[in-house]
């Protein structure tokens, strides 16, 4: 890449859009305010163009292009360089996103343009991939680390969904081999996460691979759903000694019986009940609606007192793990991709930026929204009270000495006088002064209500 640092003035004719323009729409009435600042002010800072010859494409500054076109302007200021279509893409979106009103589709569809243009590789994706949850908000990563041989033998078949989302022309065997994220690849995007302020962890298939975590200190551990009747696996994860030492353990396809065996193991083995997190799960990607079965939480809650209750979720969307974070759980744990249509056997049941961006912010409302498990008056809606209820008023003019009678009283807003709930008893008094229509009714030995 070279660039001029040169301020050059370009024909707006002479500009073209960025092909890789991350951005599908842009906001008009921003535009039209941008646009009537360049009329008053101008450009003050310079569109970055590339040169392609007879054109100039744009890098940086198309809602500047877009807005001076709208001002009537004919030529604008400008950086120009020249750059391969790689890096053209880079910059664009990386220009894009720290505006930071781009959206999540739009970053995503970004970064797949890249990777198919050749040149971006896995590692770099996976970064970027680790950048776009921490923009969701998200507080850990999880990976999964493994040696395909050691997991599976030759002769184990694909599940169904396996075969729909990657064919049935490799074994599983071939398959899982192709996802295989190597020991140095995982260390480096572990501490790229951990740079950016998120916790890293990843789950172990095998036992060569619990070692290799281990070794690296791994406090957070997730046993996954096929290694729950896994005896050596468990055992070894057990043992593991480590001061704020965490398992999560995923429930899939388990009966509550394998489940209290499991969580024997492990606490035989010398891990703490209370350190193991149990997840609510269906291993079935996608999982379908009717076998989410979210309630199942709290028969776990009512079997395992002693153990933080949390959701694996690998159904469509983020529904379900709202519905779970209702019930009060400790953890959510959710599939992540940038596009489901990339190759894999998880992308389909895999949450996009968007989803999981929505995921994240409706859990932090359900937390806020779960308050006390008590029924209690709050100061949000205690002000209402005489806005909403009502009070005992006269009917019509009521003079001293007449007796209160439902034809002289009634029930109106507001709720600041004698509360209804006393109707009866304030039936028959005498009217110890003049009342008129509409005024609140007042009784020796009756306090007004509560506001």
């Amino acid at each position: 890449m070279k660039m001029n640092k040169e301020v050059v003035m370009v024909k707006l004719s002479d500009i073209i859009p960025n092909r890789f323009q991350p951005r599908l729409t842009f906001d008009e009435e921003a535009l039209n305010e941008l646009a009537s600042s360049i009329k008053e002010h101008g450009i003050i800072q310079p569109l970055i163009l590339r040169d392609l010859g007879s054109k100039y494409e744009i890098i940086a500054g198309e809602r500047r292009y877009k807005a001076s076109t709208i001002a009537g302007l004919t030529e604008v200021p400008a950086i120009v360089g020249t750059m391969d279509d790689q890096t053209s893409a880079e910059l664009a979106l990386i220009e894009n996103i720290q505006r930071k009103d781009l959206s999540a589709i739009e970053e995503a569809k970004s970064y797949k343009k890249i990777l198919d243009m050749g040149n971006f590789t896995q590692e770099e994706l996976a970064k970027r991939m680790v950048e776009s949850a921490k923009d969701c908000g998200v507080d850990a990563v999880k990976f999964q680390t493994f040696k395909a041989k050691d997991l599976i033998s030759c002769y184990a078949p694909k599940a169904e969904y396996q075969k729909i989302t990657t064919g049935t022309s490799d074994s599983q065997l071939e398959m899982t081999a192709k996802l295989e994220l190597s020991h140095e690849d995982f260390l480096e995007l572990k501490a790229y996460a951990e740079e950016i302020g998120l916790e890293v962890f990843s789950t172990p298939f095998d036992i060569g691979s619990v070692e290799f975590l281990d070794s690296i200190g791994q406090n957070l551990w997730k046993i996954p759903s096929g290694e729950i009747t896994n005896l050596p696996y468990l055992n070894r994860i057990g043992a593991i000694k480590r001061e704020g030492k965490k398992v999560m353990l995923s429930s899939g396809m388990a009966t509550i019986e394998e489940i209290e065996n499991c969580i024997e193991i492990l606490v035989n083995a010398g891990t703490k009940e209370c350190d193991i997190i149990l997840l609510h799960c269906n291993t079935e990607y996608p999982t379908p609606d009717k076998d989410v079965n979210i309630l199942a939480i709290n028969d776990l809650k009512k079997h395992f007192p002693n153990v933080k209750i949390g959701f694996s979720d690998h159904s469509v969307g983020y529904t379900a793990a709202i519905g779970a974070a209702v019930l009060g759980i400790d953890l959510i744990e959710k599939h992540f991709t940038l596009d489901k249509n990339y190759e894999g056997p998880d992308h389909k049941a895999s949450a996009t930026p968007n989803e999981l961006k929505e995921l994240v912010q409706n859990v932090r409302r359900v937390e806020v929204m779960a308050g006390s498990d008590k029924k209690i008056v709050t100061d949000s809606e205690r002000k209402n009270k005489i806005v909403a209820r009502k009070s005992i008023v006269a009917l019509k003019k009521i003079s001293v000495g007449e007796i209160f009678t439902e034809d002289n009283i009634t029930c109106k807003r507001p709720g600041n006088g004698i509360s209804p709930l006393y109707w009866y008893e304030v039936l028959g008094k005498v009217a110890e002064r003049d009342f008129n229509e509409d005024e609140l009714i007042t009784v020796s030995g009756f306090e007004w209500q509560e506001c």
